[in-house]
């Protein structure tokens, strides 16, 4: 079948670029951690190396936070799928560049991390894309409403429509 091009807003380990690449697809990610950065690029060098993957797939990898937007990427995507920073649930790394070191209240993080992904998953999506994302409330700590917020803002937005919850 067609290869699709497929968007990560937050890379993370790699499992969803993985998974893409490893299907045939295309696969363009963000994540401001430079040290998985440069781990995420060796591991596909490796796989170009191998033949793992076909020559002519794409990958391009950003290392910086999604909420900066790429013009040259506007429109360019069939699929967003991602899982992104529960807040400060998980301490991801030391990095400076990590989202809620810029934006270290909830509402900040919000304003100036969600927000902006959002619209900009919005650019980057081609007409009658669909933006996946696996996100949940968190319920330890100081319960911030992950899920309830991301899905509000999603339904704010003009241009997205829901197509299904799954739990």
């Amino acid at each position: 079948g067609d290869k699709l091009n497929i968007l990560d807003t937050s890379m993370g380990f790699g499992s969803r670029m993985s998974s893409v690449l490893l299907n045939g697809h295309n696969y363009c990610g963000f994540d401001p951690n430079k040290e998985l950065y440069g781990k995420l690029k060796e591991y596909y060098n490796f796989l170009r190396e191998n033949s793992v993957i076909e020559e002519k797939q794409k990958c391009g990898m950003y290392c910086q936070g999604s909420e900066i937007h790429r013009p040259e990427l506007d429109n360019m995507f069939d699929i967003s799928f991602t899982s992104p920073p529960y807040f400060n649930l998980e301490k991801y790394s030391d990095d400076s560049s990590e989202s809620t070191k810029h934006y270290n209240n909830y509402e900040l993080w919000i304003e100036y991390f969600v927000k902006p992904t959002i619209e900009n998953t919005y650019r980057y999506l081609k007409t009658n894309g669909y933006a996946m994302i696996n996100i949940k409330n968190l319920t330890r700590g100081k319960k911030e409403p992950l899920f309830d917020d991301w899905f509000r803002l999603f339904q704010e937005h003009d241009g997205f429509e829901l197509v299904e919850i799954f739990e």
